[in-house]
């Protein structure tokens, strides 16, 4: 006779774990919820439903993917230039007509306050950049982005912009602004020294392997020479979907970092506006009028969807939110919920 299934579902606060210094990843202690299976039983879980706060960061902390080749002298690699950062050189001419020079080192995962600091990098460089933090979130846009970029400059009008006959067409490709530059201003961004996701955020060249410096000048002056960015700014896909990764092997996989099999669920990175437009989906990206939302997933179909978890009762779960590649997500001081439904199912 074969023992009868159970069905048990399970809401979870993160902040009722032991949780990182990220608010992120949380081990929670579920063991009097008493979920037991038979031997003759194995137990499944399924996502239902999750709730995260749409401040939370876009950009990864620590980039697995990114590798930490950028600085070739550091072991362990200097915190300011291995998270989610852009460095990059600019030539401008000031008002009395002589060229300056500012290296800048922007970090947009905004853990570590480096605003104000100064790293020198290894030969041949030898003017220090000036380091910058941010907190960029889910909420922000490709605007701001922009406008973090031209605030860490010492000019007061803005240098970066999209290229206006290109916007005409729908593209948001970074160039100089013509009243501002001249024959002299120029803007290079070090490929080997900035995070690959946010070159790709700012449309700038990222492959690591062939280190190919994005340089961009008012009119084409050295072979490689560009006069707006390669690609349009695209800040939506730094993270486009957020996975809900446990303790447990559930045997699915992710074709990222090395065939992960430890994904429970993932959904997308789009906010519910709230409380007006609350059924109303957005991307949080592209709208930045979603001061009061969060992103809400709600698994409308279970069938399917429970998978095996290779163990007979429930303990400890562990929890945490990463982005595709398996990044761990910042939550900047706030907590997620959590609905999960474990079931049993009777061995064949």
């Amino acid at each position: 006779m074969q023992s009868k299934p159970i069905k048990n579902r399970l809401y979870l606060n993160s902040k009722d774990g032991s949780i990182d210094s990220l608010f992120n990843r949380s081990v929670i202690e579920c063991g009097s919820s008493n979920i037991i299976c038979e031997s003759d039983q194995q137990l499944l879980m399924a996502c239902v439903k999750a709730v995260i706060p749409s401040n939370i960061g876009t950009f990864p902390v620590e980039p697995l993917t990114d590798n930490r080749r950028r600085l070739i002298s550091d072991d362990p690699p200097d915190k300011r230039f291995s998270g989610s950062n852009i460095a990059f050189e600019v030539e401008f001419a000031d008002s009395a007509g002589a060229t300056v020079t500012e290296y800048k080192n922007i970090i947009f995962n905004g853990e570590f306050n480096i605003t104000g600091t100064t790293t020198v990098l290894p030969t041949p460089f030898t003017t220090p950049f000036d380091n910058y933090s941010h907190k960029f979130t889910i909420k922000n846009t490709s605007a701001d982005m922009l406008g973090i970029l031209n605030s860490t400059l010492s000019i007061s009008s803005p240098l970066f912009i999209y290229d206006p006959a290109l916007l005409l067409l729908g593209q948001k490709r970074i160039s100089l602004n013509p009243l501002v530059s001249s024959g002299s201003t120029k803007l290079r961004v070090y490929t080997t020294f900035s995070s690959k996701i946010v070159l790709q955020s700012l449309g700038f060249y990222s492959d690591m392997e062939l280190a190919t410096n994005t340089v961009i000048r008012p009119t084409v002056v050295d072979v490689g020479d560009l006069t707006f960015a390669p690609y349009s700014i695209n800040v939506s896909n730094a993270l486009p979907t957020i996975q809900l990764r446990t303790g447990y092997n559930v045997n699915s996989f992710c074709t990222s970092g090395n065939g992960a099999t430890s994904v429970l669920s993932s959904f997308p990175a789009s906010v519910v506006r709230s409380p007006d437009n609350y059924n109303t989906l957005v991307n949080a990206a592209a709208d930045s009028n979603v001061e009061d939302s969060q992103i809400i997933y709600e698994n409308k179909s279970l069938v399917g969807s429970h998978k095996f978890i290779g163990i007979d009762c429930i303990d400890n779960i562990d929890l945490r939110l990463t982005n595709s590649q398996g990044d761990l997500l910042n939550l900047n001081n706030n907590n997620y919920f959590v609905w999960l439904e474990v079931i049993s199912r009777n061995n064949k």
